[in-house]
């Protein structure tokens, strides 16, 4: 019997051509309504090359998933360091009450640090690596638009194990439904 903390992860690999908003689709197909008809589970993708389709990495409670989903460690202690990566959507407010997309080195570093505090761990900066991309967002019968996503490796310190346990099972930031926030470790 699992726990209601607990949390497990499977990835599928879509081999037709693959947006945001296909990739959002493929993952509702896959595990179907929840009972309450709202999204339980998280997910991301990430753009196989030559446009050969994506993988899609879906997390969610065990019983929402296959019995061969993979536990995903979600209890760390204070102190752990730990290395990691997130795709995400990062924006700023630049003063006229719109988000938009952080563009700068400087923008992206500042994003990670405010929201590693509230997702209970805290970044080595001088280990941080990250780049970012354009994504196209084709919903059917609504304009196309591009989000920027972000790319970040490196390394972590968890500072708090409840809240850091939140960010690895709803994720981080803006754009969830799209694929966007979810951390993984890549150590453990």
């Amino acid at each position: 019997m699992h726990t209601k903390s607990s949390l497990a992860e499977i990835k599928l690999i879509a081999t037709c051509t693959i947006d945001a908003y296909k990739a959002h689709q493929s993952a509702w197909q896959f595990l179907g309504k929840s009972p309450h008809n709202q999204r339980h589970f998280h997910h991301d993708f990430v753009p196989l090359p030559f446009n050969q389709g994506a993988v899609i990495t879906i997390r969610a409670s065990p019983e929402h998933l296959p019995a061969n989903a993979k536990p995903v460690h979600i209890n760390y202690e204070p102190g752990i360091p730990l290395e990691f990566s997130l795709v995400c959507s990062p924006t700023i407010s630049r003063g006229n009450g719109k988000e938009e997309p952080c563009l700068t080195r400087k923008e992206l570093l500042a994003w990670i640090c405010t929201r590693s505090k509230p997702n209970g761990f805290e970044v080595i900066k001088d280990s941080l690596d990250f780049d970012t991309e354009p994504v196209l967002i084709a919903k059917p019968g609504k304009p196309k638009f591009y989000l920027n996503r972000a790319y970040f490796n490196g390394a972590l310190k968890v500072t708090d194990s409840d809240l850091f346990a939140k960010a690895l099972t709803v994720g981080i930031g803006r754009h969830k439904g799209l694929g966007f926030g979810m951390l993984k470790i890549t150590n453990h």
